[in-house]
């Protein structure tokens, strides 16, 4: 089965570590749907944590990942995607034509991975 998805970085692709960073993505499907997720590593949260003298870490929408080079950002939500756990892990946040605009199609919309 082929997936038809694209992943943009809201805020730009502007990562310190792949290793130890978070970063902010929209998953855009080809049925027109708008999903968001807040990747970390687990070294991110470790730090954060110790940054924070906290006992506890948590985010809306938190997936974590090995790493975030845009490669195993695009394996790990094809896989999401391909085993049927779209709604479980990513936040739906609405229609192409309501995240980007009327008259916005999917063609339009440039992959950034």
């Amino acid at each position: 089965m082929r997936l038809d998805f694209k992943i943009l970085f809201p805020s730009g692709y502007q990562i310190d570590r792949k290793d130890n960073d978070n970063i902010d993505i929209n998953v855009v499907t080809s049925d027109g749907k708008v999903y968001f997720a807040t990747l970390f590593t687990l070294s991110n949260i470790e730090y954060l944590m110790k940054k924070d003298n906290d006992v506890y870490f948590w985010s809306d929408s938190m997936l974590i990942i090995s790493d975030l080079q845009k490669i195993t950002i695009k394996e790990a939500i094809s896989r999401i995607l391909s085993g049927g756990y779209t709604e479980s892990v990513l936040n739906f946040i609405g229609n192409i034509e309501n995240v980007y605009g009327v008259g916005k199609a999917y063609h339009e919309i440039l992959d950034m991975v």
